[in-house]
C-alpha cells in the first residue's frame, strides 16, 4: 500500500468517527491529515524523480562504459599487459634498489629488523652511534646497544 493510499484510509477513519463540526479535535485532525496528505503527495513525486534519475545515470553508465570500451580498449590491454609484467619484479627490485643505492653512499651499512613489525631497515654508523631510532614503517622506538 502506498503512502498516499495510507493517508486515505486514515482519512476515510477520520470521517467514520462523526466528529463534531468545529471542534477543537476535528479542526486538528483535519490539519494533520492535510498535511499528511501533502506530505505523501511530495514523498511520491519524490520516489518518481528519483527513478528517472536512476533510469539516467544507468543509461549515460552504459554509454561511458561503451565509450571506454572504444577508445581505451589498447591502452587498457597495454597497461595490464605491463601490470602483469612488473608485478613480480616490483618488490624484490625495489628492495634491491635502496640497498644498492645506500651501500653505494656508505660503507658501513647495517641491515636490522623492527622487532614490532619485522621490516628491514639499513642504518649508517651514525645511526647506531645516537642509540635509537624510529621504525620509518610502524614509528616503533629502536634502541641500539652496539658496545655488546
Amino acid at each position: 500500500m502506498l503512502l498516499v493510499e495510507k493517508v486515505a484510509y486514515l482519512k476515510g477513519l477520520l470521517s467514520g468517527l462523526d466528529l463534531q463540526k468545529d471542534t477543537k479535535e476535528e479542526k486538528i485532525y483535519t490539519a494533520i491529515f492535510s498535511v499528511l496528505d501533502e506530505l505523501s503527495s511530495k514523498v511520491l513525486e519524490l520516489e518518481e524523480s528519483r527513478d528517472e534519475l536512476e533510469e539516467l545515470v544507468d543509461i549515460l553508465d552504459q554509454d561511458l562504459g561503451s565509450l571506454e570500451e572504444d577508445f581505451y580498449e589498447e591502452d587498457i590491454e597495454e597497461e595490464e599487459e605491463e601490470d602483469e609484467e612488473n608485478d613480480d619484479d616490483d618488490e624484490s627490485s625495489f628492495d634491491d634498489e635502496i640497498e644498492d643505492d645506500i651501500t653505494e653512499e656508505d660503507e658501513d651499512v647495517y641491515e636490522i629488523t623492527c622487532p614490532s613489525c619485522n621490516d628491514c631497515i639499513y642504518v649508517n654508523e651514525s645511526i647506531l652511534d645516537d642509540g635509537n631510532m624510529n621504525c620509518p614503517n610502524c614509528n616503533e622506538e629502536l634502541e641500539f646497544d652496539i658496545n655488546n
